[in-house]
């Protein structure tokens, strides 16, 4: 019977279990001290289980975990921000060190280089910053060595007029003599006006104002229009020009004013560079699908080193006669390219080939194009 049951005396949870025959759960107070129970009455026996802990040792083991997780907490914090404070230090000097390389680039300081050996985004950035100052140092040397260029032979003949017109200003000077100087300021006012056409080509060119009619011309026409307007300067140097063209004609889409001033840069350079008496031929031809124009001669060839500059501004070679301005090749690349082209160079001892590419197609309208290769010097 219910009376027989065993409980604690004035234990409520554990005679709740009992009356009820039900688990029975719930908080109670012994001696001003308080427990959490849980009592469950057992069928086959009248006696009912209870399961007692005191709330005092608990809670203090929660008080005990909640200090030390705010403990913890507080030195996570404290930490994270310690280093989140460093890290920004850290990251904010290398943002300032970036921020002056960028003001002495703007600055046109070029010289000190930008150095970083994080590999995050801010390194990365840095090698980019890095790269840029390299390319405008090279861009500043170039410009600096184009204007010392320049004005070096822009200052030539115009010095060389002037010592001649004071020479003639001379009553001393007989007819012969004032005749020769006559000859000779006329041989450098064609140099300049020659240096000054090359100068204007080259800004066109820069700033993509140069004018192309593309039209279909003959390839072959040109290579025999060029070897009949250097007739004269081969007889005089000991050149001998040989044609070859094959019987079909050998068409281009291209400017023919810029297809004859490229043959004349590329024949006028094997005249100046071989010994008197090195043959030269201009050969007509179909490559690839593409039009071509080559100037080959028979001289010691260009050595590799040099090879490797000879399409640049104000480059001149050593051998022959070692004049002109040096712009005549660079130029003759930048058309070519212009004209949807390429000027190519096989060199080695005893045969030097420049090799002009032009593409083929129906006749295009007048164009403007600028220098495909902007930032090479």
């Amino acid at each position: 019977s219910r009376q027989d049951l065993l409980v604690p005396e004035a234990d409520r949870i554990a005679a709740s279990a009992a009356l009820y025959g039900r688990r029975s759960q719930g908080f109670v107070t012994r001696e001003g001290e308080r427990f959490t129970e849980v009592a469950l009455r057992i069928r086959s026996a009248p006696v009912v289980v209870l399961f007692s802990s005191s709330l005092v040792d608990t809670l203090a083991s929660v008080e005990q975990v909640k200090r030390r997780l705010l403990i913890a907490g507080g030195l996570a914090l404290g930490i994270a921000l310690a280093l989140g404070y460093g890290a920004a230090s850290v990251f904010a000097r290398r943002i300032r060190r970036l921020e002056r390389a960028a003001d002495r680039i703007a600055g046109g300081r070029l010289d000190d280089p930008v150095a970083d050996g994080g590999r995050d985004e801010l390194g990365q950035l840095a090698g980019a910053f890095e790269r840029m100052r390299v390319q405008l140092a090279r861009l500043d040397h170039a410009r600096r060595e184009f204007i010392a260029n320049a004005s070096h032979e822009l200052r030539t003949p115009i010095f060389a007029l002037g010592g001649f017109l004071e020479l003639m200003a001379s009553e001393d000077i007989d007819d012969a003599t004032r005749r020769e100087f006559l000859g000779t300021m006329q041989e450098q006012l064609a140099r300049l006006e020659k240096l000054a056409t090359s100068l204007l080509d080259l800004s066109r060119l820069d700033a993509g104002q140069l004018a192309l009619d593309l039209d279909t011309i003959d390839v072959g026409q040109v290579a025999e229009a060029l070897a009949e307007e250097f007739a004269a300067v081969a007889v005089s140097s000991g050149h001998p020009i040989r044609v070859e063209r094959p019987d079909e004609h050998v068409e281009a889409l291209a400017d023919e004013t810029r297809t004859l001033q490229i043959g004349r840069a590329l024949l006028e350079n094997a005249i100046r560079h071989t010994p008197e008496g090195t043959p030269i031929r201009i050969a007509a031809d179909r490559q690839n699908g593409r039009a071509v124009l080559a100037v080959e001669d028979e001289g010691p060839g260009i050595p590799a080193p040099e090879a490797g500059h000879i399409f640049e501004r104000f480059r001149r070679g050593d051998g022959g006669h070692a004049s002109g301005s040096g712009l005549g090749l660079a130029i003759a690349r930048e058309l070519a390219d212009a004209m949807g082209g390429r000027v190519a160079l096989r060199s080695e001892p005893g045969r030097t080939v420049f090799t002009l590419e032009l593409p083929t197609g129906p006749p295009q309208p007048r164009v403007f194009t600028g220098n495909r290769r902007a930032g090479e010097s």
